[in-house]
């Protein structure tokens, strides 16, 4: 499943996290910061998983400070391309939506990507105690 992604400048204001992104985005001004859905509940992925609203709401701050890889290549903590600095659980939409950076000067292709709006999905890994098949 695909999900716009939301550009975000340096003056937007979105809700409470106002300050740790300007924190963020002062560390790395070179950055582009991006607003994503990462998961919505009940619905299942392209992989036939689907995780509950509870369980979404109990563990979206896990998404924060990990790091962001593209096309799964996630085995390699040095081939990630930026990290998640923000997430949040949205009630209205009973989905995570996450904030993430990308290096503009290491990545500027996959920026662009982004920017233009040619790559417009998310996809988020996770590591699970136990599922259940139906």
């Amino acid at each position: 499943m695909l999900f716009k992604l939301l550009i975000l400048s340096k003056t937007m204001i979105i809700g409470d996290f106002l300050a740790s992104l300007n924190s963020e985005i002062s560390k790395r001004p070179n950055s582009l910061f991006f607003r994503a859905k990462a998961i919505e509940a009940d619905d299942p992925n392209n992989n036939g998983d689907a995780f509950s609203k509870e369980e979404l709401k109990k563990s979206y701050e896990s998404f924060i400070g990990v790091p962001f890889f593209t096309n799964h290549n996630n085995q390699d903590i040095e081939e990630a391309k930026g990290k998640v600095v923000w997430a949040e659980w949205v009630s209205e939409e009973n989905a995570i939506y996450i904030v993430a950076f990308v290096d503009r000067d290491a990545y500027p292709n996959l920026c662009r990507g982004i920017e233009k709006e040619y790559m417009t999905g998310v996809s988020m890994g996770c590591s699970v105690e136990a599922s259940e098949c139906s």
